[in-house]
């Protein structure tokens, strides 16, 4: 069974000001937190990461409900081995367009589905299981 963790988290570039945003593509997602080196030695786990995001990863609108069980991004430990540069979801200057999933370590290999607040927001994060 391939268990892989890794992260979900904000990219420095994001920013409440539209004409900063940068959105990037999912590799330069996986790059931002991993560095070239890492995504050029492991190609085949960034063909699976990709896949991952643009298949089983999605950022859904939901009004925080007071009985919510759900548990907070912020739980979840940065992954910034490889970038120390690597910075947490800042709820004042979230946005969807410019979140990177690739910052906490989540599990993204997981045969649940997941679900997340991201913190101080009106969105989940949602990653649906792996199918294997």
């Amino acid at each position: 069974m391939l268990t892989f963790l890794v992260c979900v988290c904000n990219l420095n570039a994001q920013t409440s000001n539209s004409a900063n945003l940068q959105v990037l593509t999912p590799e330069a997602e996986i790059v931002n937190v991993f560095g070239s080196d890492w995504v050029n030695r492991n190609r085949a786990m960034v063909d699976v990461l990709i896949n991952c995001r643009m298949t089983r990863i999605s950022l859904v609108q939901k009004e925080l409900e007071t009985d919510e069980k759900f548990p907070v991004l912020s739980s979840y430990p940065l992954l910034n081995r490889f970038n120390p540069g690597v910075e947490a979801v800042d709820a004042s200057t979230f946005n969807v367009n410019t979140f990177n999933p690739f910052t906490y370590h989540l599990d993204f290999m997981s045969d649940k589905t997941q679900v997340i607040r991201i913190d101080g927001t009106g969105y989940l994060l949602i990653i649906d299981p792996i199918k294997r």
